[in-house]
């Protein structure tokens, strides 16, 4: 699982590491906040490859030379830890408390420049904290420490905890898998997203079938 999640890192010259390059490419023509770029990565659905997109970016700004943290804040199914081989906590629940240290709760990964901020402690109410203050300081805090934060949220079309946070930030990519939602889920909840203020900076498509001699490398973005 963990080889699967850093695939475009091992296989740097595969379609998937050029395709999230590319990715990459239109992100940074969007100007940074305060000398950070804040991106938060979502989708309709579950199991649409938000969570390994949300990788795969960080990876690639990381591979720039940027000084990256990848944030989990699916706090209802979080995955990256698991996906990193890192601890589960703790993360960012305990981080929103202790704002002013929040860099003794970062992990390192084995991509060089690349930090995570598992979830942490289980909460019982997952939205009141992604929309709260606290959180939105504590993102303005991260940012002097690292020039791009990745933040992995709950799918849009499920919960409301993306909503809460996507005023926040930068910018929001959705990842849609091929075949999987309609057109007019999509475009719902992109609907839902831009009623909160958030800026859409793009749709990727994830899984689309294309010829190549990798298995994994030839389902790409």
């Amino acid at each position: 699982v963990q080889d699967r999640a850093l695939y475009s890192y091992e296989h740097p010259r595969s379609r998937l590491s050029e395709a999230i390059r590319g990715i990459r490419a239109v992100l940074l023509t969007y100007p940074a906040r305060d000398d950070c770029r804040r991106f938060m990565v979502t989708s309709c659905l579950e199991e649409e490859g938000k969570t390994h997109s949300s990788i795969g970016i960080a990876v690639a700004f990381a591979q720039l030379g940027s000084t990256v943290l990848l944030i989990d804040a699916d706090l209802r199914r979080p995955q990256l830890h698991r996906l990193l081989g890192a601890d589960e906590g703790p993360g960012l629940v305990e981080s929103l408390v202790d704002s002013d240290e929040p860099a003794r709760y970062v992990q390192r990964t084995k991509v060089p420049r690349l930090h995570m901020l598992s979830r942490g402690a289980p909460v019982e109410y997952p939205n009141e904290l992604l929309a709260s203050k606290e959180l939105e300081r504590l993102l303005e805090r991260l940012a002097d420490f690292y020039q791009v934060i990745i933040i992995d949220t709950p799918p849009a079309a499920v919960v409301s905890d993306a909503l809460s946070l996507a005023r926040g930030v930068d910018g929001v990519i959705m990842v849609v898998r091929s075949g999987k939602v309609s057109r007019a889920l999509a475009t719902k909840t992109l609907d839902s997203l831009r009623q909160v203020g958030a800026r859409i900076l793009g749709v990727a498509l994830n899984d689309v079938p294309m010829e190549s001699d990798v298995t994994y490398g030839s389902r790409y973005y």
